[in-house]
């Protein structure tokens, strides 16, 4: 009889750290939006480490691929720029800082189609928060291009114009091979922060999106 209860026992044991380790193991979803063509994208959902470690494994829509962490709130500056590689089925141990929150990025945003894609990864050893993110679209006319900023004419009717008549895109991918053209009319999507300095610009920009190019424009 004994040794039953001591059996019985040690299988509540097992299986109450079993339902542990499920409690902190989350599918993380992630956008690669449509016609984007940057290399890393990155997780709306915030993790926080329960330790110093945290495992990573390939959830949907995922092939061999990178996987980062990008810090949002961290104390310790640790190199988290280097990115593990993650195949499907061997999941990957990164070191992390433990309480620290970050977002986690694939080298998988690259979608040429026209509808949204959703990926994911399951993340163990973590918290998970989901931040409030304001995300406003807007259309502008594309006057100037540098090296890391596009200067932009919202169009009429928009809300931004009625805030600046020129504002300063930063470009969320400079290697683009599909970036806009000086007269495209760009679709872009952005945090809602505009600076207050002439030419105006924008805070954090999610995506850009040629809608109209100049020929086209010009015809019209």
């Amino acid at each position: 009889m004994k040794k039953y209860i001591t059996i019985l026992l040690s299988l509540i044991c097992i299986l109450s750290l079993t339902a542990c380790d499920k409690d902190n193991t989350y599918e993380i979803n992630i956008t690669v939006p449509a016609g984007s063509s940057a290399a890393f994208v990155y997780s709306e959902e915030e993790i926080s480490p329960m330790g110093d470690q945290i495992t990573i494994s390939s959830g949907t829509g995922l092939s061999d691929t990178l996987v980062q962490l990008e810090p949002i709130e961290v104390t310790e500056e640790n190199a988290y720029d280097e990115p593990a590689y993650l195949t499907p089925g061997m999941p990957v141990e990164m070191d992390a800082e433990k309480g620290a929150w970050f977002k986690i990025g694939v080298d998988a945003g690259r979608n040429e189609s026209e509808v949204d894609k959703v990926i994911s990864v399951y993340v163990k050893g973590v918290k998970v928060r989901t931040p409030d993110i304001v995300k406003i679209i807007f259309e502008a006319t594309v006057l100037e291009i540098n090296d890391t900023c596009y200067l932009v004419e919202p169009v009429e009717g928009s809300q931004e114009l009625n805030r600046a008549d020129r504002i300063e895109v930063p470009i969320p991918n400079p290697d683009s091979s599909s970036s806009p053209e000086v007269g495209d009319i760009i679709k872009i999507t952005y945090n809602g922060d505009i600076m207050e300095t002439y030419p105006a610009r924008l805070g954090v920009v999610y995506n850009i999106r040629v809608t109209r190019e100049a020929d086209s424009s010009v015809s019209e």
